[in-house]
């Protein structure tokens, strides 16, 4: 995922073409042991805060975990189940989530039940064979068609760039990937969240909807992908855009990842990439800047965020259905 989505990604020419493979790393989906850091005491502060935001609730072995919203008490986000303990089943139970919404790609869930839990894996056999007592899993990748992602990044870039794209579309698919691996890394996360966004709104819709849906049924609901901070940023932001929390809520909920995750959380595969002549550094955290330039993108566009909503199937009666699952 670019680990959350880009981690360990690689670009080739096909047929002129940008595509991405190599989505998905065993260290990107959070299962290599972490050492202290620097950081480490400020990250025991946040989670500290996160489990009481949680009612008091920790997950021992899924990191990022807390609420999406004040507002949304019963809709959670966090980075890959699989590593979950048994303790944390019975975690997830009292806090009847008994919706998982997993954004990741298959190949990205294939890797990360090879270093799964005991509990992590039948957990994740029983949701695939339909759901573990009432908990049921709802799979939505949010990067399925990786050259939608592309084309949306070329389509953001300046006119004199984009320009430039088309010739080497022509001409020079290295070329291109070149242009667009570069385009990505210097737009960084923002980027990364509005090329989501622009090709990925079908299936932010469809998790939306699905939210909305389970809290309205009275169930708690878990949003992940590998790490919990971009597929499951970008989409904990809709929510709170919906329920009414303001940019600067929404900001600082998204810069919260970075602190319990530690700046740099792919370190291992942009080293890889560089090696490549790609740097993928700029892609690394989760920079608060980055979601304030990702809310300025949305409410640029056609009838705002509002618009945006509506082009995902998001209306103002799904909007009441949100709501109203949120005060029962």
């Amino acid at each position: 995922t670019a680990s959350d989505t880009l981690a360990g990604m690689r670009l080739l020419a096909l047929g002129g073409r940008a595509r991405l493979s190599g989505l998905a790393s065993p260290r990107a989906l959070g299962t290599a042991p972490r050492t202290p850091a620097p950081g480490a005491v400020l990250r025991l502060a946040v989670l500290a805060a996160f489990v009481w935001g949680c009612g008091g609730t920790e997950l021992v072995g899924v990191r990022n975990f807390r609420r999406v919203s004040a507002r949304l008490p019963d809709v959670y986000r966090s980075a890959a189940p699989e590593t979950l303990t048994a303790l944390d089943v019975e975690s997830l139970k009292r806090l009847r989530v008994h919706c998982v919404i997993d954004l990741r790609n298959q190949d990205e869930i294939t890797k990360a039940r090879a270093k799964a839990t005991p509990e992590g894996l039948e957990l994740a056999g029983c949701l695939d064979a339909g759901g573990f007592g009432n908990m049921r899993r709802e799979h939505i990748p949010v990067l399925n068609d990786m050259d939608s992602f592309w084309d949306s990044v070329e389509s953001q870039l300046p006119p004199l760039r984009k320009a430039e794209s088309i010739v080497y579309r022509a001409l020079d698919g290295e070329r291109l990937n070149q242009l667009l691996y570069s385009a990505l890394s210097e737009g960084g996360n923002a980027k990364l969240n509005t090329a989501m966004l622009e090709a990925s709104a079908a299936a932010f819709g469809r998790a939306l909807r699905a939210t909305a849906a389970a809290i309205a049924s009275g169930d708690g609901v878990l949003l992940h992908c590998a790490y919990g901070k971009d597929r499951t940023g970008v989409l904990a932001a809709l929510l709170q855009l919906a329920v009414g929390d303001s940019d600067a809520e929404i900001v600082d909920a998204y810069g919260l990842s970075e602190k319990i995750l530690g700046p740099r959380t792919f370190l291992a595969e942009t080293r890889s990439e560089q090696a490549e002549g790609a740097d993928l550094t700029n892609l690394q955290g989760s920079p608060p800047e980055a979601m304030a330039s990702t809310l300025k993108w949305l409410q640029s566009r056609p009838g705002g965020v509002n618009g945006y909503l509506a082009s995902t199937g998001c209306t103002d009666e799904w909007r009441a259905q949100l709501l109203a699952g949120r005060a029962s």
